[in-house]
């Protein structure tokens, strides 16, 4: 695809796929539960990411606000790749360089569907900022999450 800039085009192309080893258990899924400020109602979602990255997820947490003080939980466990997860979500954090240790989140583009597909979207950026005084030192990474699953239910007492 090609991007109109300031006078010219520039090419505009997804990040490059990269093999997924099926044979290994190197996902984590993490369930995040929190309440809703002022209701009874508790959200949950479900994200998968690639455990060597774990860094990623981390930082995702703070983005997210999360706190364990105000009722939020965290549950893990390694899982074993699995192709027919489909993604309701597919998210990045870049973080390094000029978006520094805590990064942004952005959706992945193009949109990928399949859990592999999206975690394999993962990748260490070559980017040169030698005339950027906000570079943090750093290597610029992409760090890829699948959302599997999200909902919202009310408390019911027995």
């Amino acid at each position: 695809a090609r991007l109109a800039t300031g006078g010219g085009t520039a090419a505009v192309a997804p990040p490059p796929s990269v093999a997924v080893d099926l044979s290994k258990p190197d996902w984590t899924e993490c369930v995040l539960e929190g309440r809703s400020a002022g209701t009874t109602a508790h959200s949950f979602e479900t994200w998968l990411f690639r455990t060597d990255l774990s860094k990623g997820f981390e930082k995702f947490l703070k983005h997210r606000h999360f706190d364990p003080s105000v009722g939020d939980s965290l549950s893990c466990r390694d899982r074993q790749p699995d192709t027919s997860i489909e993604c309701l979500e597919c998210a990045r954090v870049v973080f390094g360089g000029v978006y520094g240790s805590i990064g942004v989140v952005v959706p992945a583009f193009p949109i990928e569907k399949q859990a592999g597909g999206c975690l394999s979207r993962s990748r260490m950026l070559e980017v040169d900022f030698d005339d950027d005084d906000n570079f943090d030192g750093n290597p610029t990474q992409e760090i890829a999450m699948c959302n599997s699953h999200r909902g919202k239910f009310e408390d019911v007492l027995a």
